[in-house]
């Protein structure tokens, strides 16, 4: 859902924190115009041995993103489907240099 809103009113949010998550394929064919998408910042974290949403939606979702011009944080982190302490520090180091 938070990629889903970002890509679709980008005016309206900030930034993306996306654990363990998926990227629509409606998201993808139905977004704002990519240089107002580009102004929204991305997190992405997904365990790479996640048997609940496999980690290769990470993947295509930071390929998506790139397509779009946008270069997002990406953490991939030894563990399934959960959000690892690894990806905690990590989102709040990410947070703090957010503008």
């Amino acid at each position: 859902m938070a990629f889903d809103l970002a890509l679709a009113y980008p005016s309206k949010i900030r930034g993306v924190l996306a654990f363990s998550g998926r990227l629509l394929n409606e998201s993808r064919k139905h977004h704002a115009p990519a240089s107002e998408v580009q102004q929204v910042q991305f997190f992405l974290s997904h365990g790479r041995y996640d048997d609940k949403l496999p980690a290769f939606h990470a993947d295509e979702a930071l390929s998506f993103l790139r397509t779009l011009g946008i270069l997002p944080h990406y953490e991939v982190f030894e563990g399934g489907h959960e959000i690892s302490m690894s990806s905690l520090v990590a989102a709040r180091q990410w947070l703090t240099k957010q503008p």
